[in-house]
C-alpha cells in the first residue's frame, strides 16, 4: 500500500504560484485596458472642446487674458486623465488638426504616459515586459468630431 500523505500539500504548492501569476497578469492587463479606455475618452473630450467654438473665435479666445484654444483642449484632456491616477499629467501631448472651416471635422490626438510601476511594483521582469525599461506605457489615441452647428436662438 502506497503512502499518499502530503500529496495534496505538494499539489497545492505547485498550482498556487501558477494561479497567482495568472490572477496578477489578468489584473495588470485589466488596468492597462482601463487606462486605454480613459485615454480614448480624453481624446473625445478634447475633440468636443475643440469643436464647441470655431477656430480662434475672437469672441472667446481674442479677449485679454483668455487662454488659447490649444490650452483649453489640453485642459479638457487633462481633466479626464485625472480620473486615473496612473497617468503622468506633466507631459500629455495634444495635437489638434482640421476644423479650419465651419463644417470641417476636427481631430484631436492625445499622447498620454501611463506609469506602470504602481501596477507591478518593483518587479523588473514584468516592468520591462509590459512597459519597457522606463516603466512607462505610451497611449496614442485620437477622436474626430464634426462641427455641429445649429441655430443659436434665445
Amino acid at each position: 500500500m502506497n503512502d499518499e500523505r502530503g500529496s495534496t500539500y505538494l499539489e497545492t504548492l505547485i498550482a498556487l504560484p501558477v494561479l497567482f501569476a495568472a490572477f496578477v497578469t489578468m489584473m495588470v492587463f485589466a488596468r492597462l485596458s482601463v487606462g486605454h479606455v480613459i485615454a480614448q475618452r480624453a481624446a473625445s473630450a478634447g475633440a468636443r472642446a475643440a469643436v464647441v467654438i470655431l477656430p480662434d473665435d475672437p469672441a472667446y479666445y481674442g479677449t485679454e487674458g483668455a487662454a488659447s484654444k490649444t490650452d483649453c483642449v489640453k485642459e479638457a484632456v487633462r481633466r479626464v486623465l485625472l480620473a486615473y491616477p496612473m497617468f503622468r499629467l506633466d507631459d500629455v501631448g495634444v495635437e489638434i488638426s482640421g476644423g479650419q472651416s465651419e463644417w470641417a471635422p476636427t481631430t484631436v490626438k492625445v499622447t498620454a504616459n501611463f506609469d506602470c510601476r504602481s501596477l507591478i511594483g518593483s518587479n523588473r521582469f514584468f516592468g520591462k515586459m509590459l512597459c519597457g525599461d522606463d516603466h512607462i506605457a505610451l497611449f496614442h489615441t485620437e477622436a474626430t468630431l464634426a462641427y455641429q452647428a445649429g441655430p443659436l436662438e434665445n
